[in-house]
This record gives structure tokens, C-alpha cells and sequence, in this order.
């Protein structure tokens, strides 16, 4: 997508320009939430926490008791699910971000060229 300048901006109708205006915030919008995607994702939070107290109690539990040790194991598949989960989330954001980055990247520096020959 081709950048306006300033004077181009002022030159659209209102239309256009409040148009052009949603779009921008639009693009802005959806990076942010990417940047907030690959920055945590719920496996940081009291939920983790949670289960992994649990898996560890159950693991200690199976001292006395071995069927809790199924239980624990249980727990802590289900708790590397979890983590594995969220981290691809993570890298998939961080993709997205990478791919606009280069795009708006390669934009711009086109842009340059075009201007400057």
C-alpha cells in the first residue's frame, strides 16, 4: 500500500480521509494485539500456578500412595500441553508481527526508491 503524504491527505474528500483515517487505526489496532499476544499468554498466570502445586502435591502424595503418581503424571502432561499451547501462540503473534514488519519494511524503502529516481 502506497503511503500519502500530508498534502495528498488534505486533497481527498472528508470521506476519504476519515476512510483512510478507520483503515490507519485499523492496522494500528491489530498490531497492537499481536503485540500483546507475543508478549504472555495465559500460561503465565494463576493457572500454571495452579496446576503445577497440584501435580507437585500429587508427586509427593505418591509416596504414600502410588495411584496419585498417575495422577501427577496426568497433571503434568496436561500442564506442558498448556505451556506448549501458549508458546506457539506466542511465536504464531511474533510471525504476524515479523511478516508486518517486513511488508511495511519493504513499503517504505520502495516507496524511497521510487521517489528518488
Amino acid at each position: 500500500m502506497k503511503m500519502l503524504s500530508k498534502e495528498e491527505v488534505r486533497k481527498l474528500a472528508p470521506e476519504q480521509q476519515k476512510a483512510l483515517g478507520n483503515a490507519e487505526a485499523q492496522r494500528v489496532r491489530m498490531r497492537e494485539q499481536l503485540v500483546e499476544r507475543a508478549r504472555r499468554y495465559r500460561g503465565m498466570s494463576l493457572i500454571a500456578g495452579l496446576l503445577m502445586g497440584a501435580a507437585m502435591g500429587l508427586a509427593m502424595f505418591g509416596l504414600f500412595d502410588a495411584r496419585a503418581l498417575v495422577f501427577a503424571v496426568i497433571a503434568v502432561t496436561g500442564l506442558v500441553g498448556f505451556h506448549t499451547t501458549g508458546l506457539n501462540r506466542r511465536l504464531d503473534a511474533l510471525m504476524q508481527l515479523l511478516d508486518h514488519e517486513i511488508n511495511n519494511y519493504g513499503t517504505s524503502h520502495k516507496e524511497k526508491d521510487d521517489n528518488a529516481a
